[in-house]
């Protein structure tokens, strides 16, 4: 690109700019002069060269275009903006004289009415030109008769003059129309001051009048104004003794008017009600007083609207306790007028009624948590109060009961001279009594012993008697039963003591008696056995045989009885016993005895009871000995100690696959000599679990066996 083409490419961006410029620029050189005005004649706005048209006048400064046009100029300028107003048209004349520094030339003059978007007063824009082939002279020094024409003729002269005449003509014709409008507006003007004058006549007189009934009021109002003063002075006084009085009162005071906005208020209620003096005028609810008391608005529009007084205990935030009055605010004509708060400080009183009803409550827990009748008497021996124990126990109602004299209650049961006697010790000497007897028939319920007990109590203001009875009817009854039962029990121990020696009379006799001829027959079989034997035939020797079994089976059955009788007489010394070494120890004897057995024999470890252990030996012994024996014939044979939980409880239990029984005889076992086997299959005398069952009665316990025919049995027994 060229640098031609450059420049004409920039020419051509900056052609808005270049056109804006050079528009100004012909504006401002051809455009004809001008300028704006508003109503007033005030010049807003100057266009172009003015200079030749307007003069500024000699004296204050000012903008106003009659006083810068000339004489005659302000004539033609003044009516022409008056037909342009009237009209709302653009108004123009032309051939208008105008003199300038001596220099008299002609111009044409255009008026034209606008407005703009911004404001709704309406503008005039008055624009001036030079009239087309006017001509120009100078004008000669005064003192001169004659004017010379400069290169003019005298006919040129002659039409310039015809024209300027009728110039002038036209301009007085314009004159004089203005003048004429002039005239009929004067002529308006005047009649509406001559109104004017006649009104202002009629206000004269009027005020006049107002003169004289403004003295009068004013007299008037000196005489209110006096009353006024005096009364300002007493409530001025009574406002004084108002302030003093609320300042001197300790109670929290407030004053709420109709709309529940603050009127008034103390200092004591501006510490209780967290108030400053800037809070009267607020409503009540947009202020955060330090009572406890949420509903206080909606108490005090109740109090307004009912009329009625409320009062409440309420605590601050500190938890001290006040008593808040809501009365209605009257005003002297019997008008409600807002409500009236007052808080009276009741801590104290309440901490007290608390102390006093916590005191109350307690003692009556107490009295109504004792299960015996239990009265309470004033000091001279009225009833204060009683509790529901006595109620029950005795015909009365608390309606019948308060506050009657103690003696004259059920028909003077208590009217007993040794009762009364106690009760005057306990009024009189701050005394006690206990246990003291009552015995008397009660009816329809028979008769009734009771122990009565009474001690004085000092309260504060007052002293009480608590009287306390008790109904021992029962005991009695029962103290005598059980003297009875012990009294028959003494004499069973006695019977029982005579039995256990005669039992022991006959276990000597047992012992010595029947024990020597078995001992003599024992020994004279076994001399017969030895010396005689070779000359016995066999039916000699078999009941030989069978004599000497008889009485080794006599003598073990004289065994097991002593042994069943010395322990019903021995006494049961419990301590701890280690119930798996006591039948380690049996299984160990046994085995010894039987040294050709192969029994298995499981024994649990630690088994422990608090028992005899003398009886608790001879239990197992037995029990083990009688599973050892049932399973003589049995292969594989299985003995097994230990213990499992029986209803609650430690139960003991020896197991066998032995012989076993039939569970329907399982009752039977333990009766003496009651055998569910033959000597024949197993030998024994029918005393063993007969031993047992009273050794574990002995302990307080109980023994049952399960088993089932030969399939093994189990004895279970339990210890207290």
């Amino acid at each position: 690109m060229t640098e031609v083409e450059k420049k004409r490419e920039g020419h051509a961006q900056d052609g808005p700019d270049v056109q804006k410029v050079v528009d100004s620029i012909i504006l401002s050189r051809y455009s004809p002069a001008g300028l704006v005005i508003n109503e007033d004649m005030d010049i807003l706005q100057f266009r172009g060269d003015i200079s030749p048209y307007l003069n500024p006048q000699p004296g204050k400064a000012s903008l106003n275009l009659v006083k810068m046009a000339g004489e005659s100029l302000a004539v033609e300028l003044r009516v022409l903006i008056r037909r342009a107003r009237e009209k709302d048209v653009a108004v123009r004349k032309e051939v208008v004289k105008v003199s300038h520094t001596n220099i008299v030339s002609m111009i044409n003059i255009e008026v034209l009415a606008f407005k703009t978007h911004y404001s709704s007063e309406r503008l005039f824009l008055v624009i001036f030109e030079d009239a087309a082939g006017s001509a120009t002279r100078v004008l000669k020094q005064r003192g001169k008769a004659h004017a010379k024409t400069i290169g003019r003729s005298h006919e040129n002269q002659v039409a310039a003059l015809s024209s300027e005449l009728a110039t002038t003509q036209r301009h007085l014709k314009s004159v004089i129309e203005e003048y004429e409008v002039s005239t009929e507006e004067l002529k308006a003007l005047n009649e509406e001051v001559q109104s004017s004058n006649e009104e202002m006549q009629s206000i004269n007189e009027e005020l006049e009048t107002s003169k004289e009934e403004l003295q009068s009021a004013n007299e008037e109002l000196n005489t209110v104004n006096d009353e006024l003063r005096s009364r300002n002075e007493e409530i001025a006084q009574s406002n004084n003794d108002l302030v003093n009085v609320l300042s001197g009162v300790e109670i929290p005071i407030l004053l709420i008017d109709n709309k529940l906005q603050i009127r008034r208020f103390n200092t004591a209620a501006a510490k209780a009600l967290n108030l400053v003096a800037s809070d009267i005028g607020r409503p009540i609810s947009d202020i955060r007083p330090n009572i406890n008391s949420p509903d206080l608005d909606k108490l005090l529009l109740e109090v307004v609207n009912s009329l009625t007084i409320r009062q409440q205990e309420i605590q601050d935030t500190l938890g001290r306790w006040y008593s808040m009055k809501i009365r209605p605010y009257k005003t002297i004509d019997n008008r409600i007028d807002g409500a009236l708060l007052t808080l009276e400080d009741i801590h104290d009183l309440k901490l007290g009624m608390l102390r006093i009803q916590e005191a109350r409550a307690y003692a009556e827990a107490i009295v109504e948590t004792v299960r015996e009748p239990l009265i309470v008497l004033s000091k001279d021996l009225h009833v204060i109060t009683a509790n529901d124990a006595y109620y029950q126990e005795f015909p009365a109602t608390p309606e019948t009961l308060e506050d009657q004299y103690f003696y004259e209650l059920q028909n003077g049961l208590w009217n007993i001279p040794k009762l009364r006697a106690l009760l005057d010790y306990v009024v009189t000497e701050n005394g006690a009594f206990n246990e003291f007897e009552v015995d008397y028939e009660a009816p329809g319920i028979g008769r009734r012993v009771m122990l009565l007990n009474a001690r004085r109590v000092a309260q504060e203001n007052s002293e009480l008697i608590l009287l306390a009875i008790e109904d021992i009817t029962d005991r009695r009854a029962a103290d005598e039963k059980i003297s009875k039962l012990n009294r028959d029990l003494q004499h069973n121990l006695n019977e029982l003591d005579s039995a256990n020696k005669e039992l022991e009379a006959f276990s000597y006799s047992v012992s010595h008696d029947l024990r020597s001829p078995l001992t003599m027959i024992l020994g004279s079989a076994d001399l017969l056995h030895a010396g005689y034997a070779d000359r016995l035939d066999d039916e000699g020797s078999s009941y030989l045989e069978r004599l000497i079994h008889g009485a080794v089976k006599m003598n073990r059955t004289i065994d097991a009885l002593l042994h069943l009788s010395r322990i019903s007489l021995h006494g049961v010394q419990r301590q701890e016993v280690n119930l798996s070494k006591i039948a380690a120890s049996v299984v160990t004897e046994l085995r010894e005895a039987q040294s050709d057995r192969s029994t298995t024999v499981d024994i649990q470890e630690g088994i422990t009871a608090f028992a005899d252990a003398k009886l608790i030996e001879i239990a197992l012994s037995n029990l083990l000995g009688n599973a050892w024996k049932f399973t003589s014939k049995t292969e594989n044979a299985r003995i097994e100690f230990g213990t499992i939980e029986e209803d609650g409880k430690t139960a003991y239990y020896v197991k066998d696959n032995g012989a076993g029984f039939d569970q329907n005889f399982s009752a039977k076992l333990f009766t003496p000599f009651r055998r569910l086997h033959s000597e024949q299959d197993f030998e024994g005398t029918g005393i063993g679990l007969a031993t047992v069952e009273r050794v574990i009665r002995r302990h307080g316990g109980r023994i049952w066996a399960k088993g089932k025919t030969n399939e093994g049995a189990a004895f279970f027994f339990t210890l207290n």
